[in-house]
């Protein structure tokens, strides 16, 4: 249709397309902007208890969430 002529597409239509798009975009910055949930906050600390505590150093798990710096700040 008018995938690729979008200066070519009526006035109210392209109005309308860009509305429609704004609105979705301020939707997914306000899912974005979320806090996470109680319970992703505490699963991520009983399982950074457990790596760092359990599992230790020199297997996979640990050494991951080490480079990705998961032991100092949280990844949400």
């Amino acid at each position: 249709m008018f995938i690729d002529k979008w200066d070519k597409m009526p006035e109210k239509k392209r109005t309308g397309q860009e509305n429609r798009l704004r609105k979705a975009a301020r939707r997914f910055y306000k899912m974005k902007k979320k806090p996470p949930y109680l319970s992703t906050v505490f699963m991520y600390h009983i399982n950074k208890f457990i790596i760092k505590k359990f599992v230790g150093e020199g297997a996979y798990p640990y050494e991951y969430w080490k480079e990705m710096g998961y032991f100092h700040r949280r990844p949400f």
